[in-house]
């Protein structure tokens, strides 16, 4: 009798069972053995079959007549897989005191198909003492494949979510984090270990975290698919970051978990916020613009008729110093209406080639005597700086402004403003502070004041361009507005760098234009007052303007006729065509504008000499003055000498 193996089992000995009882078995394991949906096989100690059922014949391709007393490795197991389903490999087990194995392997069918088997080994020692082995088979070729697809799946989810740009994390509804992908590294700098094991908002900004928390509960408790965003996270480096999150349920197997997708909108919630602030200054801008130009036509007739007034009295008459105190005080409404003018974008532009810190320094007697007594200054102007094509005049008001805000933020005795000119090779990034133009590529010259002021918090920084707002007791607000616009005008850019408590830096970019700058010219001597003659034609619908352009007309030797609409207008210049030597006309009129009326003037004569007038600066009108004939710009408000000086010009070029 075969020696029994290690850890056998043992029972009664079939011989001392009775035999109705051994048939009774026979029988129902034979029933059992046939009808079974698992293929079952029995060999000897020598491998060869003694017993096949119809399912393991049909799965290992055999005729169950013939494989009887044949050895077992007459089938046909896939390379790849016999070193695990030989049979031999149990045999081994059984000599080692292993009764029972496991096995899954690749089997080929008579139909030429390969089939995934499963199969269970298990030793029994016979009744003659020989040691048979009992095969249970089974067809996992489905089980396999569908464990294959879902290997593949869950493969190429893992390659997505390392590849993907997006954070991508996956929870259970209680917020236990299952899953992190590395992006997350990328977006907001830490490693995926970093974070908990549970979703968290401790990074979140705490005005956002209430919002994150209820659209997370929204997927994970009531299975909503919600959006959260934009929000604020905090990045490694300690910078805010703008993060907008997808969050999508789903359930795998039983269980109900959430698929989180971040993605990083920072830069395009910026662009969305210069585009809103844009859009809001634009609106503003038109306003601003449409106010000044009404108070230009009414300040126009105020300066003018003051000083036409003023030259006709004497020097001794007590009139003259009420008369002086109201062109003042127009002068400063002239002031605030260039000022709107110039947050709008539409202040008057007469472009030069300028040297930035001849500008600057030329300005500095006037700038330390207007801020001695709250800072001390400290310059450093550059010298040989490239050339710029701006306005002189407005680009020293930026300069004043600048300043002068500097000199409202410092908190008194002792504090230090520093005022630097300098120029660079390349146009800088500015990041996320600053406000204007997009720079052109090439070099750019800047003016820049710093300060060691109290500074601003990020809320204050949001504003300080808005016409009106101040942080000033007294003041209009309108400062920094009409820088914005100025610097806008000349195709630049503002960066603006504050912390609270520590001070503020505001830096004016301006592109160079590789021109050289030309030499600067003698002032010429005091000419004798200029008289005209002929017939002037004024058009304009504000009766003030008119009257005033009339006046002075009159006293410079012109025959002048009025007309208040362009259509009376055109009928007055048809009429008296050949007479007319000049034409005043306003730029804005009712009904027919100035454009239209202009060219209705040129269609009658091409020659005809028209100054055109308007509270708008000349900016919108350059294709009027271009190749139209002859033509010139004045802008309201004007005194009587500048209107003569510009009709002398026109008539004289």
């Amino acid at each position: 009798m075969a020696e029994k193996p290690p850890g056998a089992g043992s029972g009664p000995a079939a011989a001392d069972l009775p035999l109705d009882v051994l048939v009774d078995n026979y029988d129902r394991m034979q029933a059992l053995a046939r009808h079974s949906t698992d293929g079952i096989i029995e060999v000897d100690e020598r491998g060869c079959f003694l017993f096949v059922n119809n399912q393991a014949a049909e799965l290992l391709g055999i005729d169950p007549t013939k494989a009887l007393g044949r050895p077992m490795q007459g089938f046909s197991v896939h390379p790849d897989d016999r070193q695990e389903a030989y049979f031999e490999k149990f045999m081994e087990g059984i000599a080692a005191g292993k009764t029972t194995t496991r096995f899954e392997a690749r089997i080929l069918r008579p139909d030429g198909c390969w089939r995934w088997m499963e199969s269970h080994f298990s030793a029994h020692q016979h009744y003659d003492g020989h040691w048979h082995t009992i095969i249970i088979a089974r067809d996992i070729t489905d089980r396999m494949a569908a464990e294959e697809r879902l290997r593949q799946s869950e493969e190429r989810y893992r390659v997505l979510a390392e590849a993907a740009e997006e954070m991508i994390a996956e929870t259970d509804t209680e917020g236990h984090l299952l899953y992190i992908s590395p992006a997350v590294e990328t977006v907001l700098g830490h490693p995926p270990e970093y974070f908990a094991e549970r979703f968290s908002t401790e990074h979140v900004h705490p005005e956002d975290r209430r919002g994150v928390t209820e659209k997370f509960e929204d997927a994970a408790l009531r299975g909503k698919h919600s959006f959260t965003g934009p929000y604020r996270h905090q990045h490694a480096d300690g910078s805010w970051r703008w993060i907008e999150t997808e969050a999508i349920p789903f359930r795998r197997g039983d269980e109900q978990r959430v698929l989180l997708l971040g993605r990083d909108v920072t830069e395009r919630h910026n662009i969305d916020e210069h585009v809103q602030q844009a859009q809001r200054l634009e609106g503003l801008g038109v306003m601003a613009g449409g106010i000044a130009h009404d108070f230009n036509n009414l300040l126009t007739p105020i300066l003018g008729d003051a000083s036409l007034a003023l030259s006709d009295l004497p020097e001794g008459s007590p009139a003259r110093a009420a008369l002086q105190r109201i062109q003042r005080a127009a002068r400063r409404a002239a002031t605030l209406t260039h000022q709107m003018l110039a947050y709008a974008g539409k202040g008057p532009l007469q472009p030069s080639l300028l040297d930035l810190s001849t500008l600057v320094a030329e300005m500095m007697q006037l700038i330390e005597s207007s801020v001695a007594r709250k800072a001390t200054l400290h310059s450093r102007l550059a010298t040989g700086l490239p050339a710029i094509r701006g306005d002189a005049a407005q680009l020293c008001q930026v300069v004043m402004n600048v300043i002068s805000n500097a000199a409202e933020a410092v908190e008194g005795h002792g504090s230090q403003i520093e005022i630097r000119t300098g120029s660079l090779s390349a146009a800088p990034d500015l990041g996320n502070n600053w406000q204007g133009e997009e720079l052109p590529e090439g070099p750019v010259v800047y003016f820049e004041v710093e300060d060691d002021g109290r500074g601003m918090d990020e809320e204050t920084r949001a504003h300080i361009f808005d016409p009106f707002f101040t942080t000033k007791f007294t003041g209009r607000g309108l400062g920094l507005a009409a820088t914005l616009g100025i610097v806008s005008g000349h195709g630049g850019a503002l960066e603006i760098d504050s912390t609270p408590g520590v001070g503020t830096r505001f830096r004016v970019l301006l592109p160079a234009t590789g021109e050289a700058l030309p030499q600067r010219a003698d002032a010429g001597a005091l000419r004798a007052p200029w008289r005209g003659s002929g017939t002037a034609l004024v058009i304009d619908d504000d009766d003030g303007v008119r009257d005033l352009v009339r006046e002075t007309l009159s006293r410079a030797g012109f025959l002048v006729i009025c007309a208040a609409t362009g259509e009376a207008g055109i009928k007055a210049f048809t009429r008296d065509v050949a007479a007319i030597s000049l034409v005043v006309l306003d730029r804005t009129m009712p009904i027919q504008g100035g454009g239209e009326v202009l060219a209705a003037l040129r269609n009658i004569d091409a020659d005809a000499h028209v100054l055109l007038i308007s509270g708008y600066s000349d900016q919108g009108i350059v294709s009027m003055l271009t190749d139209n004939g002859p033509i010139a710009f004045l802008q309201k408000p004007f005194l009587p000498d500048t209107l003569l000086e510009k009709a002398q010009q026109l008539l004289e070029s």
